[in-house]
């Protein structure tokens, strides 16, 4: 009779478990699971210091805007991080609360996290609370980025689209198409015009 039980009992941990093993093994594997994500430098590693406010935006978010920082350029983890410490410290003196951008990009290709995914940056006003603001680090006026930078860029894309950060049908715009400014470059712009989710108008 307990043989029954146990048997019984065991079929019906079966039916229970079976299905949720299945669940969980789907989620593991979908294409939102964070793996498929390039590898991101998080705040804490780069020496960020902790934001002054944080206010949230809807999402998914449809609009990406490259900038460019127009300082220093870095290639190496270690020199990224000291400029983005630096342009955090710029951008905290300006009273902004924190760095502008929601993540910046090196030229090893490198991504940083700034705001991160659906927090309000400070990048481009009038776009803040639609949409992420990339920045390159660097100044782009007369020299290309790199094709380490333009591939993370696109990564970058992919991932949050995979997240359910950015839509599907998300669109890219340099910062100069928006706002009166030659960022994110002449060469940089020219660059990113050639990517698919480039689009001309707002």
């Amino acid at each position: 009779m307990r043989s029954a039980t146990r048997t019984a009992a065991a079929a019906a941990d079966a039916r229970i478990l079976g299905p949720l093993l299945i669940i969980l093994s789907l989620t593991l594997q979908a294409p939102g699971a964070r793996g498929a994500c390039p590898d991101i430098i998080p705040r804490r590693r780069w020496g960020a210091a902790s934001s002054e406010r944080v206010d949230y935006i809807p999402f998914p978010v449809r609009d990406v805007i490259v900038g460019h920082t127009v300082g220093g350029s870095c290639a190496s983890e270690e020199a990224c991080a000291q400029e983005a410490v630096s342009i955090q410290k710029q951008h905290k003196a300006l009273g902004w609360g924190d760095i502008g951008y929601g993540f910046l990009i090196g030229g090893d290709g490198l991504i940083f996290e700034g705001q991160g995914w659906h927090k309000e940056g400070a990048h481009t006003y009038g776009y803040n609370k639609k949409s992420i603001g990339v920045a390159f680090m660097g100044d782009f006026s007369e020299r290309r980025a790199s094709t380490a930078q333009l591939k993370a860029l696109r990564a970058l894309l992919r991932c949050g689209v995979e997240l359910g950060e950015l839509s599907e049908d998300v669109r890219l715009y340099g910062q100069r198409q928006v706002q009166q400014t030659e960022s994110p470059g002449r060469e940089l712009y020219k660059q990113i015009k050639e990517l698919p989710e480039w689009v001309a108008a707002p």
